[in-house]
Order: C-alpha cells, then structure tokens, then sequence
C-alpha cells in the first residue's frame, strides 16, 4: 500500500478537522518520548485524554 493509498483512505473515513488532531499529537508524542520525566507507558494514555480534549 502506498502513502497515497493510505491519505486517500484517511481522507475516507476521517474528518478533516480530525487529521489535524492526528498531526498534533504525532508532534506531542515525538517530544514526549524524548522527554526522560515521562514513561513510556503514560504516553498512550495521556494521547487518550489530549486526543479527547481535542477533538
């Protein structure tokens, strides 16, 4: 499957306002898992609650 492939099946099923949400919170993940104060396993969970706040 091609990344175009894959755009134009989130572009199907998503909201367009959502895929900002997804954009920001690959940004918030990459700087949380290279910050040593937080645990690997806490970070699913607070995208869960941002990710909810968000949208």
């Amino acid at each position: 499957m091609k990344e175009t492939d894959l755009l134009a099946l989130a572009y199907q099923y998503l909201l367009e306002d959502a895929l900002i949400v997804v954009a920001v919170l690959l940004v918030v993940g990459a700087m949380l898992k290279k910050t040593p104060h937080v645990a690997d396993w806490l970070i699913p969970w607070l995208f869960m609650v941002s990710g909810v706040g968000l949208a």
